[in-house]
């Protein structure tokens, strides 16, 4: 593919209502407010916005991408240059009861459930106790409830905010629970978890959930077709976690079957808003985390700006419905990635930064190509065509040696080419990796919205689950 054909495939994908090409956003969409942001007072919806495993450096990488290659900005860097919002920033720390370094479920079960965890547990506290997750305290309320995400559904951040496990990995136990607590909407991947021929208990939650009066969806299309009255949404589309949105660029078929995030948003909040009482709606961004922990700058950066578009049709829903929270914020870091100077003065920066438009594929995708036993020219040639990355002979027959050991992680991918190439990445991008690891860094968090006045410029991740309960007037 040439250098050019993502951009001109996304400028199409994201044409409409919540593109960032354009820096001209809807007519209808809130960033050029009138004056009178409401930051007090109570709040009927909340509509959650995560962007899993987000340092500021891939917040960074995103930001310069955009300007860099399209004079354009993210949404999220145009909330913080419109006061008219009323918009509350802080930082947050992501500690775990256990660990400076959080993992994805103590995190998103510190905001769903108010106390500090040890990693790997989903709303378990260290002595065995079991908190009230989030949407349970909104059901008992009479609210609507929703979870989105481009992981397995019942992955650690949507399971934080509605499940009670032990391990984060009993996610067929965490699928039973949404069906047993009544989750109205539930988008993402994930359907081994509803199947009963991968079931360990053999269970169909397929039927469960149909005769709970939940409507099926299995492909992009079947979301042009959900009808005005329906209450229940399950809509799972992959087995496990959804395409990268990067490959989904480069196979017409992925585009015809997988929804992008912002549209499954879309779908959700009319579902949600029939709800008199209201709703509570956590939406994810997850694979971001899932390259960053692969050291995948392409696949990282296109989840981000999927990710991104969603923050437009949240302002866009919050101008119209004024009752509504919105919170966005990530719940740790992944891979620690920095943008470094190249060359002398690090006037070299901005060029080579710019040979982020030559990764067509992602890492995951990529190994497909590269099998143990691969020949070092087979690599060579892969890893340019998919990544534009330049390899020496000696590079790439280290890289061949390499594949005699590849790990090929079920969640996070190909880790070790990604280490591998860090620095070509550093020296031909500018990008820069510390680990494959999460990090511990303070994060970005922001709140418009009633109740937004309650968010601290510091704030510590179980504390947002208080704040949130007061601003929902929550037991």
């Amino acid at each position: 593919m040439a250098s050019t054909a993502v951009s001109e495939d996304v400028a199409r994908e994201v044409t409409g209502r919540y593109a960032w090409a354009d820096d001209r956003l809807p007519e209808r969409c809130p960033l050029h407010l009138s004056p009178g942001g409401l930051s007090q007072g109570f709040a009927r919806n909340l509509i959650f916005l995560v962007v899993d495993g987000m340092n500021a450096g891939m917040l960074t990488m995103a930001h310069q991408y955009l300007q860099q290659t399209q004079d354009s900005s993210l949404n999220w860097m145009r909330l913080y240059r419109q006061p008219q919002l009323g918009l509350a920033r802080g930082v947050m720390e992501t500690a775990s009861a256990d660990s400076i370094v959080t993992d994805s479920s103590a995190a998103s079960s510190s905001w769903g459930g108010g106390e500090r965890i040890p990693n790997t547990r989903v709303n378990v506290c260290a002595d065995g106790r079991e908190t009230t997750p989030l949407l349970v305290k909104a059901k008992q309320a009479g609210k609507a409830t929703g979870l989105v995400s481009t992981a397995r559904i019942t992955h650690a951040t949507p399971a934080g905010f509605a499940a009670n496990a032990l391990d984060r990995d009993d996610e067929d136990r965490i699928a039973r629970q949404y069906l047993e607590r009544e989750v109205d909407v539930l988008l993402g991947g994930g359907r081994r978890h509803f199947d009963p021929a991968q079931r360990e208990d053999g269970r169909d939650l397929w039927r469960d959930f149909r005769r709970a009066g939940y409507l099926p969806l299995h492909q992009r299309v079947d979301l042009e077709h959900v009808p005005h009255d329906t209450q229940r949404l399950l809509g799972l589309f992959d087995e496990s976690h959804l395409p990268y949105s990067l490959d989904r660029l480069d196979f017409p078929e992925l585009r015809r079957t997988v929804p992008p995030l912002v549209d499954l948003m879309a779908t959700a909040l009319p579902v949600l808003s029939r709800r008199e009482e209201g709703f509570v709606l956590q939406v994810e961004g997850a694979r971001v985390d899932h390259a960053a922990h692969a050291n995948d700058p392409g696949a990282a950066l296109w989840e981000f700006l999927s990710f991104d578009r969603c923050i437009a049709l949240a302002l866009d829903f919050q101008q119209r419905h004024p009752d509504t929270l919105v919170i966005l914020t990530t719940d740790h870091g992944t891979g620690g990635l920095q943008i470094g100077g190249v060359g002398a003065g690090y006037r070299d920066t901005n060029r080579v930064f710019q040979n982020l438009t030559r990764f067509q594929r992602s890492f995951e995708l990529m190994a497909r190509d590269l099998p143990q036993g691969t020949p070092a020219p087979r690599v060579q040639t892969v890893i340019q065509r998919h990544t534009g990355l330049e390899l020496t002979d000696a590079d790439a027959e280290r890289l061949a040696a390499e594949l005699a050991h590849l790990e090929r992680d079920a969640d996070y991918g190909p880790t070790r080419t990604g280490s591998f190439l860090k620095p070509l990445m550093a020296e031909q991008c500018g990008i820069n990796w510390i680990s494959n690891q999460h990090t511990g860094d303070l994060v970005e968090i922001c709140a418009w919205g009633p109740g937004s006045g309650g968010l601290p410029q510091f704030i510590r991740n179980w504390e947002v689950h208080h704040l949130v309960c007061e601003a929902l007037r929550l037991a």
